[in-house]
């Protein structure tokens, strides 16, 4: 069995270490960094430190660091390329994490999959498409405003301005509705994989490109190409402690983390925070 973990990175190349210590102890069995940022040199040193003091972690790693520039808004190229590397890899399950997003038990990645296999069980569907949250929206004759994704998405879409239209309307999809799915911890198995992969390698260079009007793509594009394939999107109550905000705060982890929570996000990118400290998950 093998479950992918993608790890984006922009920033404090010091914290990536734990990160990729937390994940491998919480039941990532392979995992690649991706680099969001302009520097390609930014986790040279945080990689000597994986190294050296996780050996076996390091041995989970991909073997090259992909780069890109990825701006908050558009993360469609960073999924492109983790897709392209979970079918390299051939791997059963996939993982979307972000930098801020920590591991907080050890059977963190267990959870998932078993979330991903009860949901494709439940529906009796190819596969099943796990996320901290998740809703369908349906076109309305008015909109109270068009910032959250999915009625920007729709409301583009109506305007003839929607990039994405075309690529959706090919598998089927008829306008009138779109899946959002929070995108930190997102997880899927082996045909979304390959289906994803193949959808965003067929999309128009307009699409992926950073743009706005779409605001967020990665939290509408793909969910519902995956419910277009037949794939049900579920939210599983251990992910309730990722979140978009408000960041959690030191003395809310403090004392330990709830118990049913195998995850914690957006936590502060500074070596004060208290779980940055060690490389350790707690046992469930």
């Amino acid at each position: 069995m093998k479950h992918l973990v993608a790890i984006l990175a922009h920033n404090h190349p010091e914290l990536l270490p734990a990160l990729v210590a937390k994940c491998y102890h919480a039941g990532a069995t392979h995992i690649a960094i991706f680099n969001g940022s302009q520097n390609p040199n930014l986790f040279d040193s945080a990689l000597s430190t994986i190294r050296r003091e996780t050996p076996k972690a390091f041995e989970a790693l991909s073997p090259e660091v992909w780069r890109g520039d990825i701006e908050w808004g558009n993360m469609l190229p960073f999924n492109r390329a983790a897709l392209a590397e979970a079918e390299r890899l051939e791997a059963d399950y996939l993982s979307f994490w972000d930098s801020d997003l920590l591991p907080v038990r050890s059977d963190c990645f267990l959870e998932l999959r078993k979330a991903v296999d009860a949901a494709r069980m439940k529906y009796k569907a190819p596969d099943g498409y796990v996320c901290a949250r998740h809703k369908t929206h349906h076109n309305q004759a008015v909109w109270p405003g068009t910032k959250f994704p999915s009625r920007n998405f729709l409301s583009l879409h109506a305007k003839g301005r929607n990039p994405w239209s075309e690529l959706l309307e090919n598998y089927g999809w008829n306008g009138q509705w779109v899946s959002h799915a929070f995108h930190p911890a997102t997880t899927f198995g082996k045909f979304t994989i390959s289906h994803l992969n193949l959808a965003l390698k067929n999309a128009s260079p307009e699409a992926m490109a950073f743009n706005k009007p779409v605001i967020t793509p990665e939290e509408t594009v793909l969910p519902t190409l995956a419910n277009l394939a037949g794939v049900p999107v579920e939210s599983p109550a251990f992910l309730r402690g990722v979140k978009w905000r408000p960041y959690w705060e030191a003395g809310e982890v403090r004392g330990g983390v709830p118990c049913d929570m195998v995850a914690i996000h957006p936590v502060a990118r500074h070596k004060n925070f208290p779980l940055w400290g060690d490389n350790g998950v707690r046992n469930p």
